[in-house]
């Protein structure tokens, strides 16, 4: 009989697999490394990587799903405690704004940027990238039309546009610091964007 395997050591080799696998796809790009990149880094067979993840796909993909869980969850739970439309939004520039804080930003922003533009090409992955992308837009979207119904925001504004253009400008912002690093004055830039919007919105 094979050794019975314990539900932590399974998540243990799953979590060490998922790392090296970042590592990887920061260091040579999600297209250009492979499996066996992971092998050697994790010390882990390509068999036993294949008792987790189907392909390299699959590995990304819960990276991906990793993050936008904890991300989302995080953020959720932060926008409940604050009582109007404008607090909410201070709040989510004040995260975004800082994010070039963060020791992984730009290796993460290069990967997703990668990987996104990659799942183009296959329609299953896309369908993927934009349901994620929903819950990230509709999150944004939702404050938007809380705070016209509540007389907090103009009521020109159209919220869905306006999502659009939100998150078009963040991982906008996020590609230019990814590739220009230091030379880039990210958070200068979000002050300028939110001000920007704060006008389009009728605040003062």
């Amino acid at each position: 009989m094979p050794p019975v395997v314990s539900d932590k050591y399974k998540q243990e080799k799953k979590e060490a697999i998922l790392k090296s696998a970042f590592e990887c796809f920061a260091e040579k790009g999600f297209q250009v490394a492979t499996i066996d990149d992971i092998v050697a880094h994790s010390k882990i067979s390509k068999g036993a990587i294949y008792n987790y993840f189907n392909s390299k796909d699959d590995i990304y993909i819960e990276l991906m799903n990793q993050h936008t869980t904890e991300n989302i969850t995080s953020l959720k739970h932060e926008l409940e405690k604050l009582a109007d439309t404008r607090e909410k939004l201070d709040y989510f520039f004040y995260l975004y704004s800082n994010l070039d804080q963060h020791p992984q930003f730009s290796n993460s922003t290069r990967v997703h940027i990668e990987f996104w533009l990659y799942s183009t090409r296959k329609n299953e992955l896309r369908d993927i990238m934009l349901a994620r992308y929903e819950v990230y837009k509709n999150l944004f979207k939702n404050i938007l039309k809380e705070g016209i119904e509540k007389g907090e925001i103009s009521t020109s504004v159209n919220p869905d546009e306006l999502s659009f253009i939100f998150w078009g400008v963040i991982d906008g912002i996020s590609l230019h610091y990814a590739m220009l690093l230091d030379q880039y004055p990210y958070q200068k830039v979000y002050k300028e964007i939110k001000d920007l919007i704060y006008v389009k919105l009728g605040f003062n």
